[in-house]
């Protein structure tokens, strides 16, 4: 992240785990450039994307900086499913998220984002080679960090390709 220049592009980082690659792509943004570009769009080395929609901008005070970074994990989890409340693997690698602001002052702070009108879009890339069974659902979820669990609450997915 310390490499990210202010309002230039995203920078890449790769660190080699027993099990496998874990990619990361960091980018600094002012609220105003991300007004301008529209969106903050992010890919992975390994094709993992994250879109960030413009009114985030409106969600911080002018003078701060927007960090958006982007992990791409090397494994898959087992996870317990939201839909059926049984033990199976996810179909994509875990992609995590996460926006934070650095203050005027080099102060950094967690950027919490809710309730947007233009969610956050990501994209994620089927990767198990387990074929589905008559009984499997492809659901988006995301870590509950309070909860300790997975949930589906204020996401929705589609299937492409």
């Amino acid at each position: 992240i310390a490499e990210a220049e202010v309002d230039g592009g995203q920078v890449d980082s790769e660190l080699n785990t027993t099990a496998g690659v874990t990619h990361t792509s960091a980018r600094k943004v002012t609220p105003g450039a991300l007004k301008m570009a529209g969106w903050v769009n992010m890919t992975t080395a390994d094709g993992a994307q994250a879109d960030v929609p413009p009114e985030v901008a409106d969600l911080v005070e002018e003078g701060d900086v927007i960090v958006v970074t982007v992990v791409s994990h090397a494994e898959q989890f087992e996870s317990v499913s939201v839909v059926q409340q049984s033990t199976e693997t996810m179909a994509a690698k875990a992609l995590q998220v996460e926006m934070s602001l650095i203050r005027p002052g080099g102060a950094i702070a967690p950027l919490h984002v809710s309730n947007l009108v233009e969610p956050i879009r990501v994209v994620l890339k089927v990767t198990t080679r387990e074929p589905p069974t008559p009984t499997s659902e492809l659901v988006c979820v995301s870590w509950d960090e309070e909860a300790g669990e997975w949930t589906d609450a204020g996401l929705r997915g589609s299937v492409q390709g």
